[in-house]
Formats: structure tokens, C-alpha cells, sequence
């Protein structure tokens, strides 16, 4: 179409070369082409397009467990964002600061983010984000041992995915929730969560093959 090579379209271009890349767990070869996108929405000074960069950068990084990079992403995100108003970046970059704080112990930070994600994510009313929202203050209740508070916010993040039909969300937070269940010594419950739901979701290919990791994760 002739573009500019440097322009915000072929920063566009490339950012969704990198999602087909990340949908293939191939993190690193992703991480390339976000730079790329990276590089031209730098040089255009698009602010919003920044954020959804840095966004899909800390998702991978998150992938990769580059846990410092990834808290590293998400305050440019906030940075940016806040910069604009634009709040859908703020609440995922609160998504991401509690995953990574999660998964390198500071706990309490964790579920301080999750919150913040979450107030964020209620505020504006994007059931989408929503459901991630959720999910983490699932996992952060979680990572605190208040597992019947997980589980509840769980339930909630299942309820919401399965309005949306966002089939790859219901599949993670299920396989979850079974873990939780199995925690609070509910083993037949959490068989049955496990086995009614998360099987039918897996059975749904067209989403089941986007899933990005091991690990119960987002859209970044």
C-alpha cells in the first residue's frame, strides 16, 4: 500500500506480526517484531500505541520469567498512559506489576496491584478487562492463603468470561480454580470444575491453539 516504513500503520504491521509469534509461544522472535513496532511509535511520539507496545513487550517478558523487565514495561506503561488518560493501559500495567511481584514473593505488593487493576478496570466498565481483573485478585488472594476469597473472585472471572465467550480465559482461570478447590481439600469439586469446564474449553481448538504459555496469562 506504499506506507511510510516508519509510520504508526507499519508499527501496526508489526505488532501484530508479533502477536502471531506470541500465540505460538515463540516469545522471543515476538519481542523482536514488538521492537520493531517499538522503534516507529517511538519516532512518531504515538503515546497510546506506546503503551500497547510496551504492553505486549512485558507479556512476553512474563512468558520468558524476565520478572525484572517485565516491572520494568509496566511503569513505562503507566508513564505513558498517564500521560493520556488512557486507563485500560494503567489497569494493565497494574495486571502485570502483580503478576510479576507475584511471582518473586512480595505478595502484599502483588495484591496491592491487583486491586488497583481491578478499581481501575470497574471504574471503566470493560467487562474484558474485567475478567483479567478478577483472575488476578484471584491469584494474588491466592498467593496469600486467603483461598476462599481466591476462589470467589475466581467464580466471578469465570462467570464473565463465559458471558463474553472468551473461551481461552475460561479454559486458564478453570485449570485455577481446580487448583484451588484442591487446596481447600475439595478434591471431587475441584475434579468436576476441572473436568466439566476446562476440558470443554480445550476441546475448542480455534482458541485452545492462541493459548500463549504454561500458565494461566492474559492477552499480552
Amino acid at each position: 500500500i506504499g506506507a511510510d516504513p516508519h509510520s504508526v500503520e507499519m508499527a501496526h504491521v508489526w505488532m501484530g506480526m508479533g502477536r502471531v509469534y506470541h500465540y505460538r509461544a515463540q516469545f522471543s522472535k515476538a519481542l523482536e517484531l514488538y521492537q520493531q513496532a517499538l522503534d516507529r511509535l517511538e519516532r512518531q511520539g504515538h503515546l497510546k500505541g506506546l503503551a500497547m507496545a510496551y504492553a505486549s513487550i512485558a507479556g512476553s517478558f512474563l512468558h520468558l520469567a524476565g520478572y525484572p523487565q517485565v516491572i520494568e514495561y509496566a511503569h513505562k506503561i503507566l508513564e505513558v498512559s498517564g500521560k493520556t488518560g488512557f486507563q485500560r493501559g494503567e489497569a494493565i500495567a497494574h495486571e502485570f506489576l502483580s503478576e510479576a511481584y507475584g511471582f518473586i514473593g512480595h505478595w502484599d505488593e502483588a495484591l496491592r496491584h491487583a486491586q488497583m487493576n481491578y478499581e481501575i478496570a470497574s471504574k471503566i466498565g470493560a467487562t474484558a478487562r474485567l475478567v483479567w481483573a478478577e483472575y488476578t485478585m484471584g491469584d494474588a488472594y491466592w498467593l496469600k492463603g486467603e483461598l476462599q476469597r481466591a476462589l470467589e473472585h475466581l467464580e466471578k472471572s469465570y462467570e464473565r468470561a463465559e458471558m463474553l465467550g472468551e473461551t481461552r480465559a475460561q479454559t486458564w482461570i478453570q485449570l485455577f480454580t481446580a487448583n484451588t478447590y484442591a487446596d481447600l481439600g475439595e478434591w471431587q469439586k475441584g475434579e468436576s470444575s476441572a473436568l466439566e469446564r476446562t476440558l470443554a474449553s480445550l476441546w475448542d481448538t480455534s482458541e485452545f491453539g492462541k493459548a500463549p504459555g504454561k500458565r494461566p496469562q492474559r492477552y499480552w
